[in-house]
């Protein structure tokens, strides 16, 4: 059986690596992006087979969201999650896990709604490498 494709979104480059590295030692394969203009191009032109998303929610906006409330990409992994969700049919499905700083209870509670049984939310300071690896595992049952 081939390696589950991963899709990560996050601009905070040198922890990711130390992420990548441990999600790829188990294998998996990592299609990683720092900008949602880069990763939504990525899915309308190559039309990727994806197993299983991570998404931060402090994002640059970008020119996708430039025109929306994402309180200075404060918000913008929201407006990822419901494009997924909502604009994206072939990926409406697949599980999400939103790697974050963030624990503004407002900010997460806008993750509520359809698909939420396929999402998870871990907070960056107390989800190390392994733990996230393993989350991902659970998640896929791989």
């Amino acid at each position: 059986m081939g390696k589950k494709q991963i899709f990560m979104i996050d601009d905070d480059k040198l922890p990711m690596q130390y992420y990548i590295r441990s999600i790829e030692k188990n294998n998996f394969e990592v299609k990683y992006f720092t900008r949602p203009d880069d990763a939504f191009k990525y899915l309308d032109e190559e039309h990727p087979h994806i197993d299983g998303i991570i998404l931060d929610i402090m994002l640059p906006p970008g020119e996708k969201y430039k025109g929306e409330e994402t309180n200075q990409g404060l918000r913008t992994g929201v407006f990822v999650w419901r494009d997924i969700r909502n604009n994206y049919k072939d990926y409406s499905n697949i599980p999400i896990i939103v790697l974050t700083n963030v624990r503004n209870p407002k900010t997460l509670a806008e993750f509520k709604g359809e698909g939420i049984d396929l999402l998870r939310i871990a907070f960056k300071p107390d989800c190390s490498p392994k733990i996230l690896t393993t989350l991902l595992k659970e998640m896929l049952n791989s």
